[in-house]
């Protein structure tokens, strides 16, 4: 799976910023087992050698924009997912601020606010004000 995946850019980022499951020592470790038991050809092998570079780089990069970000306000944070809100909308009964791509993620498994369970539509949310306007203060409208 990995290996069909190592073209994707999405993946590749999604699997370094993954602090579960991404380990650089695993990766080594998998590509050793790969080797040893010859369970891939050899451009399999440098495909996937290739691979754990491109997890590496990733991951180094995405650690430095983070770095380069310092620390966020809270109010900025999606309350469920504590990343960088890109599109915050008002949830309309439990006036909680959420970015709109984690509660659309949510209502695809449970029709309900996760704040108060009251029954919620993503045309329901509440348009928010772009987080740059919010950062400078409504100044660059």
């Amino acid at each position: 799976m990995y290996l069909n995946l190592s073209e994707k850019e999405n993946f590749i980022l999604a699997v370094a910023r993954d602090g579960r499951s991404y380990k650089p020592d695993n990766f080594a470790a998998a590509g050793t087992i790969l080797r040893k038991f010859t369970l891939k050809a050899p451009e399999e092998l440098n495909r996937w050698s290739g691979l754990t570079e491109k997890f590496a780089k990733a991951k180094a990069e995405d650690e430095a924009a983070d770095a380069d970000l310092g620390d966020i306000p809270d109010e900025f944070l999606d309350p469920l997912m504590f990343t960088l809100m890109e599109d915050p909308v008002l949830l309309p009964v439990s006036k909680i601020v959420i970015d709109r791509s984690t509660i659309r993620s949510h209502l695809l498994s449970d029709p309900h606010d996760p704040f108060n369970r009251v029954l919620l539509r993503i045309e329901d949310v509440v348009p928010g004000k772009s987080l740059s306007i919010l950062l400078d203060g409504g100044h660059s409208q």
